[in-house]
């Protein structure tokens, strides 16, 4: 079985993410829901056939929890703004590997999609030799379920509780690493099965890595100072007009998530 885990805040598009779930072709899987409202905990019960977490945390301890109740032998971490295609699960139901990285896409129109799908597809196409926490750009999203059993128990014991419970940013990045340094055993599958409902305005954009940047931060007081030595990540990105585009968007993403780590 796989346990599908996804930490919901406002659950603007959580409807349309557990719908895709629903029609899975692979069927034998469970829903795990961490929110802090009851009301959208309560709403989601009536609806859909899902396991509920109640609690008011980071995304590090809110993914923590679901994995507590996880029952499947692996887990996809999610987020409330994630699809994932028809045969999704079947694909990783065939992966034997303890880690999968998933090819994602971004959902809408407009400059910043397209600059955000140029992003992904380059990294794919480009930057995806190196797969460690350290030097590469991609990052699993199935994990074998003991894989996270020794990961969260690491993480719980070298983080102290104030910060494990309010790290947003960064989550997935310690995730990997711990889990890295447990297994070497990674998939790395290209096909986009995840889709992205991404950000259309630069304004949106601006206000997530502003927050991004000021949670980031914690991750300062941890053990894992390193991983946010960003000089260790060296991209690839041939042409002019790609660099060009993509330097845009690292600024617009850039600026806002600096100026959160710096005032916060």
């Amino acid at each position: 079985m796989i346990s599908i885990e996804i930490p919901v805040l406002h659950g603007g598009t959580i409807c349309q993410v557990l719908d895709s779930i629903m029609k899975q072709s692979y069927q034998d899987f469970e829903v795990i829901i961490v929110s802090p409202s009851e009301l959208i905990l309560e709403n989601l019960y009536k609806s859909y056939d899902i396991r509920k977490v109640h609690a008011d945390v980071g995304l590090l301890k809110a993914r923590y929890l679901a994995h507590k109740k996880a029952q499947g032998d692996y887990e996809l971490i999610l987020d409330d703004s994630r699809l994932i295609n028809k045969n999704c699960l079947e694909v990783l139901s065939n992966i034997k590997e303890d880690m999968a990285i998933i090819g994602e896409k971004e959902l809408g129109k407009g400059f910043w999609v397209d600059l955000a799908n140029l992003d992904k597809k380059i990294i794919v196409k480009y930057n995806s030799t190196k797969i460690d926490p350290i030097h590469g750009f991609l990052l699993p999203r199935y994990y074998k379920n003991k894989v996270l059993n020794h990961t969260f128990n690491i993480l719980h014991r070298k983080i102290n509780k104030d910060n494990f419970n309010r790290i947003i940013a960064g989550d997935h990045q310690l995730i990997y690493y711990e889990s890295y340094n447990y297994s070497k055993s990674v998939k790395l599958i290209k096909n986009e099965l995840i889709s992205h409902f991404g950000d259309v305005t630069a304004h949106s954009i601006l206000k997530k890595y502003y927050r991004y940047g000021k949670t980031y931060k914690l991750i300062k007081n941890t053990p894992y100072v390193h991983l946010a030595n960003i000089n260790e990540k060296k991209r690839i990105v041939p042409g002019f007009n790609n660099n060009l585009k993509l330097d845009i968007l690292y600024a617009v993403r850039g600026v806002p998530f600096i100026c959160g780590y710096i005032l916060s």
